[in-house]
């Protein structure tokens, strides 16, 4: 393992965006895009509601989940549905 230099760049942080459905109240926007991980703010309801992680997915990834979730039968399908049944179901 060698050192970074210390006048080289730190490693950009990965940016992830969310592709499930918004959660009320301004929680959590469709699309919203955060560097650094997944926002604290939203640890109760990733305990409440596990796939809400799975829909964080890289930047570079968009076009390829969007397809996905749309294509029933999908894993991605699925995850956006459980979502939105959580979403329905009062996530506050």
């Amino acid at each position: 393992m060698t050192a970074r230099k210390k006048d080289e760049p730190k490693e950009e942080a990965k940016a992830l965006i969310y592709c499930g459905p918004a959660l009320p109240n301004g929680i959590l926007s469709r699309f919203a895009v955060y560097r650094g991980g997944i926002p604290k703010h939203l640890d109760e309801h990733l305990k409440k509601c596990p796939s809400l992680e799975q829909l964080f997915v890289p930047v570079d990834s968009l076009s390829s989940t969007l397809l996905a979730i749309e294509t029933m039968g999908t894993a991605e399908h699925a995850l956006y549905q459980e979502v939105q049944a959580y979403v329905k179901g009062g996530a506050r």
